[in-house]
């Protein structure tokens, strides 16, 4: 199946990766961080098809479970209402579906 999947990420919990870096020339100090905690998905199987899940604060996200619904939630047509966590993304993957040549 040709779709565009998008995951979300919440960029407010973020670990660090690896021990820090310097910089000689401003004496700062600099370190690697992951993505954050992954929160949701965002799936287009075509330009008016885009589906979308998002898990509960409380949950763990699972990409098969999330990607699943998302899928579901396109081919349906039943986005309900979009969470305001995944309204910027969500215009991302709209742009790009829209783009596209399916």
């Amino acid at each position: 199946m040709n779709m565009i999947i998008k995951y979300v990420y919440d960029k407010s919990i973020r670990n660090v990766i690896g021990d820090p870096i310097f910089m000689d020339k401003f004496k700062q100090e600099w370190v690697r961080v992951d993505k954050g905690k992954l929160i949701g998905v965002i799936v287009a199987l075509s330009a008016d098809k885009i589906g979308w899940s998002k898990c509960d604060g409380r949950d763990h996200f699972s990409k098969r479970i999330g990607k699943d619904i998302a899928v579901d939630r396109a081919i349906k047509a039943n986005m309900g209402i979009l969470p305001k966590r995944l309204k910027k993304d969500f215009e991302w993957v709209k742009e790009k579906a829209s783009k596209r040549s399916w």
